[in-house]
């Protein structure tokens, strides 16, 4: 089972860069976003996260990618198709995993000062 644990914190401390880990297989990071992350990949990044008791996810996208050619990630009509079905995909697993949309203002009622 992969876990999201203490090994990057003290790796950090020690020097030793995320490039050097990740070509090592000691860290890997799935980033939250349709540009280039498969379906599959952000599912276990959801689980992980989830697993792990994290309280937030944030999912991000650049703005041009609702529109063809605008960005690598979407260069034609059916990437356009295929962004908004990663979207149902995700955001239907979220909802399976009883996780939901919050606001600014309530993550920041809730922060523990």
């Amino acid at each position: 089972m992969r876990r999201q644990g203490t090994l990057f914190p003290l790796a950090q401390m020690a020097g030793v860069t995320k490039s050097l880990m990740a070509r090592g297989r000691l860290l890997e990071r799935i980033s939250l976003t349709p540009e280039g992350i498969s379906i599959d990949e952000v599912v276990r990044g959801i689980d992980i996260a989830l697993d792990d008791g994290l309280p937030v996810l944030n999912f991000s996208f650049h703005s041009p990618s609702l529109k063809p050619g605008y960005t690598p990630y979407v260069r034609k009509d059916e990437d356009v198709t295929a962004f908004y079905d990663w979207w149902h995909h995700v955001l239907s697993y979220l909802a399976q995993r009883g996780v939901k949309p919050t606001s600014i203002a309530d993550i920041d009622a809730n922060i523990l000062r």
